[in-house]
């Protein structure tokens, strides 16, 4: 509510009355966590979007509506015996959810990248880890190993994945099979992976990572309205 109360305030002084009455339809339901849906109607795949100052909240409107859904589910879930039923069932959902994502890249883009059926599975990784869904892995050596391939594929999504590649899909598999990965082999405490990322600088990072991406976005669009051009290297470090 700070963030939007700041921008929303900037965006009068600084934004012409179209793009305030723009910025104006985003802004309730994002208090709502359902900007998702505005912009999957207002906006295309390919449309630009980027000129929005609350576009990024559309993860947001996502995982606040899994954290309302799942919960569901695992009531349901709870229910089944035996208990491998249970997870049986969260894994089926996530399957489903992972298909109507690589269906809908090719078929339904806009959907398939702004709403949550397409986006589930990648939230519900964590939910199926937690329920123990994933091989215990007892080796120092193993572990180590899984460490290393999680953040090689979380590196190689920062490195590979852009605009040209169809997202979300097959290629999600890359950033959320490494963060499953690193999540695998850090239930031991013993992997030097988990050492690394326990270090004060990374994990002063990870601690105000959430108030990172609330504010980087709107900053660097109201910079870009007020400068009337894209930001230099420079000036989007100022910014950060």
């Amino acid at each position: 509510l700070f963030m939007l109360t700041t921008v929303s305030t900037l965006t009068f002084f600084l934004f012409f009355p179209r793009e305030n009455l723009s910025y104006a339809t985003t802004l309730v339901p994002t208090a709502l966590f359902l900007s998702n849906a505005v912009f999957w109607l207002h906006t295309g795949y390919f449309s630009p979007a980027e000129d929005y100052p609350l576009l990024h909240t559309w993860s947001l409107g996502v995982e606040e509506q899994f954290y309302i859904f799942y919960p569901l589910l695992l009531i349901a879930a709870h229910n089944i015996r035996p208990r491998k039923s249970a997870r049986n069932l969260l894994l089926a959902v996530s399957a489903t959810s992972l298909c109507l994502s690589i269906f809908g890249i090719w078929h339904l883009r806009t959907s398939s990248f702004y709403l949550l059926p397409a986006r589930f599975w990648e939230l519900s990784l964590g939910g199926l880890l937690a329920m123990g869904f994933h091989p215990h892995f007892r080796s120092p050596l193993l572990q180590l190993s899984l460490g290393l391939i999680g953040t090689a594929f979380i590196i190689a999504g920062f490195l590979f994945l852009n605009e040209d590649i169809p997202y979300p899909g097959i290629a999600a598999l890359i950033p959320c099979l490494g963060a499953a990965l690193l999540l695998i082999a850090g239930m031991a405490n013993r992997s030097p992976v988990n050492a690394a990322l326990a270090l004060p600088p990374l994990r002063f990072t990870g601690l105000i990572s959430y108030g990172l991406y609330l504010w980087h976005w709107p900053l660097y669009i109201i910079a870009k309205v007020y400068l009337q051009r894209t930001p230099t290297f420079a000036e989007s470090l100022i910014i950060l």
